[in-house]
């Protein structure tokens, strides 16, 4: 008799846990999807800003939804990952630069699994880059824009980048080179995924 009642109270205990723990998954994804992302955009900003040593803004939404891998298999294609997204960028050049603006980007979007995060692994599957347009120039004394001043850290880093493909739509390089006196401009633009 006691026995059934010490695995009776042992049942009710881990379906109150498992309740708790449902609840709690249940206001954090309310708050995950209600967040005011924007909020964070001066953050980002002063840390990527800091981190290229040029100064870095997202000048239109930062958002943050949910997106299922269209390829996965098993488990995970049922599994929703974060997909971020961020309009109108702009990565400012040297000082000393003929353009005021290294590179813009109408919009930046692209995923992160979560449960390598766990593990110190930030895994990007893809990154989509919607018209880009970059401006690369080198002076006589070679000096160039496409060489940033990256922070730098005494320690190494505990995390792991794996990236992707990266993709993009429409997109133009202007360049500029007073080294080779290379003038030209190119423009990209994608036809769209080839018929299989």
């Amino acid at each position: 008799m006691a026995q059934a009642h010490t695995s009776r109270r042992i049942g009710k205990i881990v379906a109150w846990l498992f309740g708790i723990l449902a609840i709690l998954i249940a206001i954090l994804v309310v708050i995950f999807l209600t967040f005011d992302w924007n909020r964070l955009r001066h953050y980002v900003d002063d840390k990527m800003s800091e981190a290229i040593g040029r100064r870095f803004e997202i000048t239109g939404d930062l958002k943050v939804g949910w997106h299922r891998l269209p390829n996965e298999t098993g488990w995970k294609r049922w599994v929703q990952w974060p997909r971020f997204s961020a309009e109108k960028i702009i990565i400012a050049n040297p000082d000393w630069a003929r353009q005021q603006h290294f590179a813009t980007l109408d919009e930046i979007d692209f995923e992160v699994e979560v449960l390598p995060l766990l593990a110190h692994d930030i895994v990007i599957p893809s990154i989509n880059l919607v018209n880009p347009s970059i401006d690369i120039e080198r002076l006589k004394d070679n000096r160039n824009n496409w060489t940033f001043k990256f922070k730098q850290s005494n320690e190494p880093s505990t995390w792991n980048l794996k990236l992707g493909d990266i993709s993009l739509a429409k997109g133009t390089v202007d360049v500029h080179d007073e080294v080779t006196k290379a003038e030209m401009q190119v423009v990209v633009d994608t036809l769209g995924p080839s018929p299989c």
